[in-house]
C-alpha cells in the first residue's frame, strides 16, 4: 500500500512542478514544503491541514485508519472473549456492529469528524457485513438485518453517499449466488484491471495533470486536441497503472 502511495506523491509532486513551468493555473498545487511532504509520507495530511498533494490521497489514508481501527477492533474482541470464555465470533460481530452502528447514526452526521476513520465506517462496516453475509448459511438473516440498518439510518438522516455503499453492499452479497460468467477474455480483462485499480487511482492524477497542462500548452482554445488529450490520458493511466502494478504490487506478492 505505501510504495505505490509515496511513488504516486513523488509522480504529483514532478508533475506539479512541469505543469507549473508550462502554464498558469490556480488548480495546480503549489511547489510543497518539506513539512508537506512528510505528512503525506506519514498519511496524516489531513489531520495536519496541508494541501494534498494528489487527488484522493485523502482517502488512502483514511483507508488505512480504517484497517487499524478494525484490526484493533479485533484484537480487542479476541481478548475480551477469551477473558469472558465467550466465542470471538460473537464478540467479533458486536464490535463491527457497535462500530457500524455508532457511525451511521452520531459519527457520519457530523462532517467536522470527515477527518477521521469512525466518520466512515459505517460503509466499511456494511462492507464487512456484505462480505459475512456471502459466506454465512444464514444469509436471508443478515441480509435483512442490513436492510433494516440501512433504512434507519437514512430515515434519521438521508445521506446519498450512505444509500449508494449500502447498495453496493447489497450487491456484494447477493452477487455470489448469480452464476453469470463473463467470457474468457473479459474476465481475464476484468480481473487485471480489479488488480491494478489501487495503481491506477494513484497513478491517474500526476498523468491526466501532466498532460493536461501539454495540452493546454500547445493547443490552449482547440476542443478537439483537448478532447483527444483526455483520451490520451485516460490510456496513459491505465499503461502507467499496469507499470505501478507489475513494479510496487506484483513484485511484493511474489516476493
Amino acid at each position: 500500500m505505501a510504495r505505490p502511495y509515496l511513488v504516486a506523491i513523488a509522480l504529483a509532486i514532478l508533475s506539479a512542478a512541469i505543469a507549473r513551468a508550462l502554464i498558469d493555473d490556480t488548480d495546480t498545487p503549489a511547489s510543497p514544503s518539506l513539512w508537506q511532504i512528510l505528512m503525506h509520507a506519514l498519511f496524516i495530511h489531513d489531520l495536519a491541514d496541508v494541501p494534498a498533494l494528489s487527488a484522493g490521497v485523502w482517502y488512502v489514508a483514511i483507508d488505512l485508519q480504517l484497517y487499524a481501527l478494525f484490526a484493533l477492533s479485533l484484537w480487542m474482541s479476541q481478548r475480551l472473549a477469551a477473558m469472558a470464555s465467550i466465542d470471538s465470533g460473537y464478540m467479533t460481530t458486536a464490535a463491527c456492529l457497535i462500530l457500524t452502528v455508532g457511525s451511521l447514526f452520531w459519527v457520519n452526521r457530523n462532517p467536522a469528524l470527515d477527518e477521521w476513520a469512525p466518520y466512515f465506517f459505517g460503509s466499511y462496516g456494511l462492507g464487512i457485513m456484505a462480505y459475512w453475509a456471502s459466506r454465512t448459511p444464514s444469509k436471508s438473516a443478515w441480509l435483512a438485518g442490513m436492510v433494516a440498518l440501512l433504512i434507519a439510518a437514512l430515515w434519521v438522516d438521508w445521506r446519498s453517499r450512505i444509500a449508494i455503499a449500502g447498495a453496493t453492499a447489497m450487491v456484494l452479497a447477493t452477487a455470489p449466488a448469480f452464476s453469470w460468467s463473463p467470457g474468457k477474455h473479459l474476465k481475464s480483462i476484468a480481473g487485471r484491471l480489479g488488480k491494478m485499480s489501487y495503481s491506477l487511482f494513484l497513478a491517474h492524477y500526476p498523468v491526466g495533470l501532466l498532460l493536461g497542462a501539454v495540452v493546454a500548452w500547445l493547443w490552449p482554445r482547440n476542443p478537439v486536441m483537448n478532447g483527444l488529450g483526455m483520451v490520451l490520458a485516460w490510456l496513459l493511466s491505465l499503461a502507467a497503472a499496469s507499470a505501478m502494478y507489475a513494479l510496487l504490487e506484483q513484485k511484493k506478492v511474489r516476493a
